[in-house]
């Protein structure tokens, strides 16, 4: 307890959360991009074929990088807490990596969205 009473909270479902919400967000890129590869196949458009297998390749990315990013941030929480468990990983430590995973999913956005305005207007 704190001293205005309130409990603090697990710090490890900070982790889990934000891993799941990452998890979410590669799910929706591939669906969407399933849908652009749809739309290309129908429309005949190449250029939803290729944002299509842009996607794809980028939600595969992103669901890697949000496990990555998911386990490495949970064990250095446990360490932190002098918990350790037996069959995980050890935490990777703290670097610019995780800027580049943050930057290279901003980049991957904006060519997304780019492909798709692309695809708005040819078709």
């Amino acid at each position: 307890m704190t001293g205005s009473g309130h409990a603090i909270p697990d710090r490890g479902m900070q982790a889990e959360r934000t891993a799941l919400a990452w998890r979410r967000t590669s799910l929706s890129v591939a669906v969407a991009s399933l849908g652009a590869l749809r739309v290309g196949a129908v429309a005949g458009a190449p250029i939803a074929l290729v944002v299509g297998g842009f996607g794809l390749l980028w939600s595969a990315a992103l669901g890697l990088s949000a496990r990555t990013r998911g386990r490495d941030a949970l064990a250095r929480m446990r360490a932190a807490a002098g918990t350790t468990c037996a069959d995980c990983p050890p935490a990777a430590p703290l670097d610019g990596a995780q800027g580049v995973h943050i930057a290279a999913a901003a980049a991957g956005a904006v060519i997304c969205g780019l492909g798709c305005l692309a695809v708005v207007l040819l078709l």
